[in-house]
């Protein structure tokens, strides 16, 4: 309700789905688009319009989904967040994967470090749910292990340079 905050009407809600299952695990804004994020799938809801009554489900993103809200963090560019097969950023737009040729997914793949996307993101206890943070001055992502990793792995991080669109490996980073 207008000006009752906090306030959660048996009757006020939106029916983003229907037929659709699973508890959202993360909520995000950009612009005039809302991320609902669940398991395995995003919804992107159109709340451009004052009323509620006039907003809409604009795209369901398959595939895409977070287990936990810290892998999702709000840019000045937009969106992002990190799965099982990437990162990826929503920028009003489209959906990049900022991964895409720059990190290699395998040992099969091209890969300059010894550090693979499916080594660093499984790591060694495979656990699946890394944090991602955002930091405004170097305007970088900054992308951990678990906080419930407590593995070999748990100090490295990949750091994501907007301005270059560039990735680098820290295997020291805290």
């Amino acid at each position: 309700e207008i000006g009752k905050y906090d306030t959660f009407l048996e009757y006020n809600f939106i029916d983003v789905s229907k037929g659709d299952y699973g508890e959202y695990t993360a909520l995000e804004s950009y612009s005039d688009r809302l991320l609902a994020f669940k398991h395995n799938l995003v919804h992107i809801i159109n709340i451009s319009s004052p009323s509620a009554s006039g907003w809409f489900l604009e795209e369901t993103v398959k595939h895409f989904g977070v287990n936990f809200s810290f892998g999702v963090t709000k840019t000045k560019d937009g969106i992002a967040w990190v799965t099982d097969d990437g990162c990826y950023l929503y920028n009003g737009r489209n959906i990049i994967n900022l991964v895409d040729r720059k990190i290699a997914v395998s040992n099969a793949s091209f890969t300059a470090i010894n550090r693979t996307w499916n080594d660093w993101y499984r790591g060694t206890a495979h656990i699946k749910d890394a944090m991602l943070g955002y930091d405004p001055i170097s305007n970088s992502l900054i992308m951990m292990r678990s906080p419930n990793d407590s593995t070999l792995l748990s100090n490295q991080a990949f750091v994501y340079d907007f301005d270059s669109n560039g990735w680098t490996y820290h295997d020291n980073i805290f």
